[in-house]
């Protein structure tokens, strides 16, 4: 199936071929959605028919502008048939795909790029292909470590719900969230997921020191999207979120534990913003976020998804001018989602180094 798009005079034009459109297939609409829709549809994305052969769609290129987990702009194509949606297959060129969503590519670099993430992050990495003597090689399985810029506050997977129970390295990479948590001496977890309880028919258990923390009061229960995180982090969600992390670090014990399911997108957000509030400078906290893709498990994060996180938060691009610190917080603080008291209140509880 062929999917091409061009791009002329900053506009950008999807077409795909009715031939390519599965044999037999009633077609009454085409549309494409993608990072740039939060994956929903949206009318404004729909393609026009031309002369029975193909459809089309030409909009501006900035309307195709917000990033995916790629750092580039990802979509799909879906049919809308008597039965229902159906999305078409990714491509497989690995130069313009991703974890089974098409990328948008407009040039050599980004697609040797892309080919290059394929290559690195492409691929389940099983037990047998880590080393279980070194904690280095177990930190990344679990995706867990220090948030860059304090030093009372860690990240990482789920200490119980098992994220991809398909894989066999679930047990150990539970085990050592948990190892992890009793090393670090964490009192306090906040948990970006939801309360969702153990499965046991997965062998899904809270360990006796969460379930401890759990008694003495000191789990936070926060459920909150990856679309809101990312998408509408100029939104009343995000600002919920952060404002209700804020409130817990300030009034229970460190050190600190927070994590969704993989300890990625949430969590990576939430940290980005907690390490700038706390000082860290845009490349650690960039570079940090990245890590994530270290854990084997197919998930790649580009730092530009963050970017456009950030950016969204405080209305100004991270690009832009110098002291991003700063320039965060102080978007915060006209948004009233934090004050200068929580702000300080924040760094001597995480005891922030920068």
């Amino acid at each position: 199936m062929k999917k091409t798009y061009t791009l002329k005079d900053k506009q950008l034009t999807f077409s795909l071929a009715q031939k390519d459109i599965p044999a037999g297939e009633e077609v009454s609409a085409v549309f494409v959605k993608g990072s740039f829709t939060q994956w929903k549809e949206d009318p404004h994305y729909y393609f026009t028919k031309e002369n029975n052969s193909s459809w089309t769609l030409t909009l501006p290129l900035t309307d195709f502008s917000v990033p995916g987990n790629s750092g580039f702009p990802e979509y799909k194509f879906v049919l809308k048939t008597p039965d229902g949606l159906k999305e078409m297959e990714c491509d497989t060129d690995k130069s313009r795909s991703l974890y089974g969503n098409d990328v948008l590519v407009l040039n050599e670099d980004q697609e040797w790029y892309m080919e290059t993430v394929n290559d690195l992050f492409g691929k389940i990495r099983p037990l047998c292909k880590w080393n279980l003597e070194s904690k280095d090689d177990l930190d990344k399985l679990a995706n867990v470590r220090l948030v860059t810029g304090t030093e009372a506050l860690y990240r990482g997977y789920h200490p119980y719900k098992k994220s991809r129970p398909n894989l066999d390295t679930e047990n150990v990479r539970i085990k050592r969230v948990n190892d992890f948590l009793e090393e670090h001496k964490v009192a306090s977890i906040i948990t970006l997921c939801g309360d969702e309880k153990p499965d046991p028919s997965l062998g899904e258990e809270i360990s006796p020191y969460v379930a401890e923390i759990q008694k003495k009061g000191n789990q936070l229960f926060i459920d909150t999207s990856y679309e809101a995180v990312y998408f509408s982090s100029d939104g009343e969600e995000y600002a919920r979120v952060l404002k209700e992390i804020i409130a817990f670090i300030k009034t229970h014990p460190a050190p600190f534990y927070i994590h969704c399911r993989l300890g990625s997108d949430r969590t990576g957000t939430m940290c980005a913003a907690l390490a700038l509030l706390c000082g860290a400078p845009w490349e650690e906290v960039s570079w940090d976020y990245e890590r994530t893709s270290n854990a084997g498990i197919m998930e790649y994060r580009n730092e530009r998804l963050l970017d456009y996180s950030i950016s969204r938060a405080m209305g100004s691009e991270v690009g832009i001018g110098r002291n991003l610190p700063e320039r965060f917080s102080q978007a915060l603080i006209n948004r009233g989602i934090v004050t200068k008291e929580d702000i300080e209140c924040l760094k001597e509880k995480l005891e922030a180094y920068f």
